[in-house]
């Protein structure tokens, strides 16, 4: 009986599908702990799925419901960032239909006035 056949030793050498599972699974870990990873939360901008369409409400409601909003109030009790209006209006102007001003405080002031967020201040 010690005389196994070739294909029977590589058979007993071979990984089970759990052991393949486990060592992809280790190797993942590794790469991830090693890496800096960034998580990104992606929105629809519409429930319709319709280019060019973006709802206001049913976007201000995902960032409600993913914490976005809350998360956002705490940061900015404790971390304030402060841009300037040029930085503000780059960084934000997807959000209003309005047209820019041509003041950069006016354009900011749209901005804000239009995503109905109700604490802010501009200065």
């Amino acid at each position: 009986l010690q005389h196994r056949t070739a294909a029977e030793k590589d058979a007993r050498n071979r990984l089970t599908v759990g052991a393949q599972y486990r060592n992809s699974l280790q190797i993942l870990m590794d790469r991830m702990c090693a890496s800096h990873p960034v998580f990104m939360r992606c929105l629809k901008p519409n429930q319709q799925k319709q280019a060019y369409l973006f709802d206001d409400s049913f976007v201000r409601a995902q960032l409600r419901y993913c914490g976005m909003l809350e998360t956002t109030r705490i940061r900015k009790e404790g971390y304030s960032v402060r841009l300037s209006f040029e930085e503000f209006i780059q960084k934000y102007g997807l959000l209003s239909k309005a047209r820019p001003s041509n003041v950069p405080s006016i354009t900011c002031r749209y901005i804000l006035e239009e995503t109905h967020l109700t604490e802010w201040q501009l200065g």
